[in-house]
C-alpha cells in the first residue's frame, strides 16, 4: 500500500500491486477507523462518524476521476491536500 493523500486526519492508500477491484483504503487517525471506497461504485465501508463522513465523500468526489486514472494506468501519484 502506498499513501497517496493525507488531509483532515485522513490517510488514503492505494494498493501498488493493483490486486482485486479498484479501491482505496482509508485510515482516520483521530478515531483509529479503517475503511475502503470502491472506485467504481463509490461505496464507502467503515464505521466513520456522521460528522466526518461528508468530508471524506466530498474529497472522493473531487478526486474520483484521478483515482480511477491512477488505478487503470497503474501510475500512483501523490494527491494535493
Amino acid at each position: 500500500m502506498v499513501k497517496i493523500a493525507e488531509f483532515n486526519g485522513f490517510e488514503i492508500f492505494m494498493d501498488d500491486k493493483f490486486k482485486g477491484s479498484p479501491s482505496i483504503k482509508i485510515h482516520y487517525i483521530e478515531d483509529d477507523i479503517d475503511g475502503t471506497i470502491d472506485l467504481c461504485s463509490g461505496d464507502l465501508e467503515g464505521d466513520f462518524d456522521q460528522y466526518i463522513k461528508p468530508t471524506l465523500i466530498a474529497w472522493f468526489q473531487c478526486f474520483h476521476e484521478r483515482l480511477l486514472e491512477m488505478w487503470s494506468s497503474r501510475n500512483i501519484a501523490l494527491l494535493p491536500s
